[in-house]
């Protein structure tokens, strides 16, 4: 029996499809994470091309487009053939949405060999890609002179109780403009009136 090894690159917004065709075909998806990485010829794996190898090639492609003026034209071919493609493709399952957003962060394929260094310079451009600030702007020089962080905090203080209303399953036909907590539109529009002020 002849052995074969298939490998298909797909996009991130493409996961909820993959997984309504493995449950169509009955089969499991399994990850490839950073502390167990799958094997074997009749497994199938999901995993990410390295960041090295996404650069690398990012870097060539920007030289080619320098050196020839006609893949620009063809660069604008390939986008709207794909915007037509993404409207004219259809919808997964909602069940499949919920499984893509649940994906765990993924480690690089086992087809690619892992190099100590470039491993850690990935997880470090990954944790940089993925930091939020607890901080706005306005809030960065915390005086007591400073009005923007005041006005910051207590549009904070307000966006915290329609999280929290929101969070709680409602069971009464409330307004969405009010809270339990008597939070209101006009609380909101009050505190960005003193920014334009």
């Amino acid at each position: 029996a002849v052995v074969s090894t298939q490998s298909t690159g797909i996009a991130g917004d493409e996961l909820p499809f993959l997984f309504d065709l493995y449950l169509y075909l009955g089969r499991n998806v399994i990850f490839a994470t950073a502390g167990a990485l799958p094997g074997g010829p009749d497994q199938d794996c999901l995993g990410v091309l390295p960041q090295y190898h996404v650069d690398t090639q990012n870097e060539r492609i920007a030289s080619l487009h320098k050196v020839n003026c006609l893949l620009d034209a063809s660069q604008k071919t390939y986008r709207n053939g794909h915007k037509h493609y993404a409207r004219s493709r259809g919808h997964p399952a909602a069940e499949s949405v919920v499984r893509a957003k649940e994906v765990p962060v993924l480690a690089s394929h086992p087809l690619f060999p892992s190099d100590a260094a470039l491993v850690e310079r990935d997880s470090v451009l990954a944790q940089l890609r993925t930091y939020r600030g607890r901080t706005t702007i306005f809030e960065v020089n915390k005086t007591d002179k400073n009005e923007c962080q005041g006005i910051m905090k207590r549009k904070r203080e307000i966006h915290e109780k329609f999280k929290s209303a929101a969070k709680v399953p409602r069971l009464s036909s409330t307004p969405l403009t009010t809270t339990e907590d008597g939070a209101t539109e006009g609380e909101m529009g009050s505190v960005f009136v003193e920014v334009e002020k």
